[in-house]
């Protein structure tokens, strides 16, 4: 007879704990010895890729940063085909030694997104896991314009060279709107997700930028750190906001800035005109921020 393996990805160890699933529809799930109650190594990533293709090139990634998940709650997350890690960001008194992050597939859209939302938000209220306060809920999204790196002037090479013209006006925004941000977003600027200012520098792997609510110092994707989930309502229009800002950048920033003639009577040079693309995509993530918490009962000033 063939032994049930653990549900993780990338594991095919025997399983060791067993429990139904709703994600399998009540049928029994597996867990190994080590990952009923352990998690892999920080860094660890995910392999899965679920979802259909989509024209604009759209990949989505996840983190679940958790104080805890019982064994419900591991199981129901991995039937949702997340990794848990080790994150030594993550701090709780209570749960201290239990903290988990919960790694999920790489999704291509925002259907998965969208059903795991109602998912979570149901092993949250029976206390299946624990929101962990010290940090939020990461989301990475890339797009073909973001992944495109052939040199300097593609991809994110490009948003790093304009980062402060591109999210200083929408974070300014976010400041004067606390309440709207903290709806849509889940919480206000943090140690982890500080604000965008104009002294922001931004460079590949650079540290001060790596933890400002958007870090653009991966080489292909934007990460949104500034995201937490409270509901499945706030953090899904949360992600698609986030989804659109990116999409706004690549599309009235990245496709644009290497134009093969330029208006000289409007702009005096290359730099002038990019500048201007960076504007406009800004006032596109503003547009964005400002129909995303309106839609949760919001108006923006």
């Amino acid at each position: 007879m063939k032994k049930a393996t653990c549900m993780v990805i990338g594991c095919n160890c025997e399983g060791y704990k067993k429990i139904s699933v709703d994600r399998r529809g009540g049928r029994d799930g597996w867990l190994c010895a080590t990952h009923y109650n352990d998690n892999e190594w920080y860094g660890t990533g995910n392999s899965a890729v679920v979802g259909t293709t989509k024209v604009n090139g759209i990949m989505i990634g996840a983190e679940h940063e958790l104080s805890y998940a019982d064994l419900k709650g591991r199981m129901e997350l991995s039937a949702m085909k997340a990794v848990p890690t080790n994150d030594s960001s993550l701090t709780d008194r209570q749960y201290r030694g239990q903290e988990v992050e919960f790694v999920m597939p790489t999704m291509r859209g925002m259907n998965k997104l969208s059903k795991d939302a109602v998912s979570i938000e149901k092993l949250f209220e029976a206390g299946h896991i624990e929101a962990n306060d010290s940090c939020g809920t990461h989301l990475h999204v890339s797009t073909e314009g973001t992944r495109d790196n052939r040199d300097n002037d593609h991809g994110m090479n490009a948003v790093r060279r304009f980062y402060n013209s591109l999210f200083v006006p929408v974070t300014e925004v976010m400041k004067r709107n606390p309440e709207a941000t903290k709806a849509l977003f889940g919480r206000f600027f943090t140690h982890y997700a500080p604000e965008v200012t104009m002294t922001t520098r931004c460079h590949e792997g650079h540290n001060e930028t790596r933890y400002a609510w958007v870090n653009c110092t991966n080489s292909n994707r934007i990460e949104w750190r500034l995201v937490k989930f409270r509901t499945a309502k706030q953090y899904v229009t949360c992600c698609k906001a986030c989804v659109e800002m990116t999409k706004a950048v690549d599309k009235w920033f990245i496709q644009k800035f290497n134009p093969e003639k330029i208006d000289t009577t409007r702009y005096a040079d290359i730099k002038a005109y990019r500048k201007h693309c960076a504007e406009m995509a800004a006032k596109k993530c503003i547009e964005i921020y400002t129909k995303a918490c309106k839609e949760l009962g919001y108006e923006v000033q």
